[in-house]
């Protein structure tokens, strides 16, 4: 039974978190038996249940997997755990403000006893050795399991349209930027260039729903529905350029910008949290303030200009998102176990 892994986190197909679980498991599956409590139902139930698995669990090593309201519940429980029992733990921190959500000594203290904590960015690694003296901290950014054949670089006349296609693909939500990114992208089409806009994502319920309206009655600009994980590359490869204007201030490291890169897209990202660290302003594509729709404009526009710069960066993109190959970035996590004694 000690030879075993419980695993407690969201897991699914859809939601950026939940998929990012489903990769994980999948890979740790192949050199550990794992016993998986699954918390993507919110359910009270559901909850309950998670914190009753690590309670009344036998294995020795326990992986904890989940955002913010997780952590609040299960990393007091997971420490009692450790109090009373001899177990070993991860915690993977999964969100964008980690730092500063760690509010109790029991939640700290669970940090600071854990084998290996994971998190995002290194940014984030660093703010949360200060602010927590943690020596057990680790890099793991997102990853994707990417097929080689879908890795392709984009041919020079891929840029060279008389249209140039741009890209959204995220929630559709006001903290992801979508009003800004619309009215940039409108004034951009009123001084006369010919370009076009597709929005994708699932409606969340704190979107303006009059934003759908205004693309409704704007020419070339499209709202195009859901669209499926499997399909994120396939569909990013009809476009020239992809733009993530997030303005929300629990972004992480977003799944989507990997997609892009390996679609070799150049990107356009605002300067929330760490997407400057993900994408380098000249090499992925450009950086704006966040909510700055002169700037945003601007950039659209140099796109729209300089189709060389286009194809420069696609090639520069499809060579960097290779270091976030799923299989690497997760064997790299297990040999971290392997280090603190656990049988992965």
């Amino acid at each position: 039974m000690n030879k075993s892994v419980l695993f407690v986190g969201p897991i699914a197909e859809q939601g950026g978190p939940a998929i990012k679980n489903r990769i994980l498991v999948t890979y740790l599956k192949k050199s550990v038996y794992l016993k998986i409590w699954n918390t993507y139902d919110r359910s009270i139930k559901a909850r309950i249940g998670a914190i009753f698995s690590i309670i009344f669990s036998k294995q020795k090593y326990i992986i904890v997997a989940v955002s913010r309201k997780g952590r609040n519940i299960l990393y007091p429980i997971l420490l009692l755990k450790s109090l009373f029992g001899k177990i070993q733990y991860s915690c993977i921190v999964i969100g964008g403000n980690a730092a500063g959500s760690f509010k109790t000594r029991a939640s700290i203290r669970t940090l600071q006893k854990a084998d290996v904590v994971t998190v995002e960015t290194s940014g984030l690694k660093k703010q949360m050795q200060d602010a927590y003296a943690l020596d057990n901290i680790y890099y793991m950014p997102n990853y994707k399991e990417i097929e080689q054949e879908e890795i392709k670089v984009p041919a020079k006349d891929h840029f060279q349209g008389k249209e140039l296609r741009f890209l959204f693909l995220s929630s559709m939500r006001d903290a992801k930027g979508v009003h800004v990114l619309f009215h940039a992208f409108k004034k951009v089409l009123e001084e006369g260039y010919i370009a076009s806009l597709d929005y994708y994502g699932p409606i969340k319920s704190d979107l303006d729903h009059t934003l759908l309206e205004k693309i409704k009655s704007t020419e070339h600009i499209n709202y195009c529905g859901v669209v499926d994980n499997n399909d994120v590359i396939k569909i990013m490869g009809k476009y020239q350029v992809f733009i993530f204007p997030t303005e929300y201030t629990g972004e992480g490291f977003p799944a989507v910008l990997v997609e892009a890169l390996a679609s070799g897209l150049p990107i356009i990202a605002s300067d929330m949290n760490y997407n400057p660290e993900i994408i380098t302003h000249g090499r992925n594509g450009w950086i704006f303030e966040r909510g700055n729709e002169e700037q945003l404009t601007e950039l659209i526009k140099y796109c729209i200009r300089h189709r060389e710069k286009l194809c420069e960066i696609s090639g520069n993109n499809i060579h960097d998102a290779k270091q976030y190959e799923a299989a690497d970035v997760i064997d790299n996590y297990r040999k971290k176990l392997q280090k603190a004694g656990w049988p992965v």
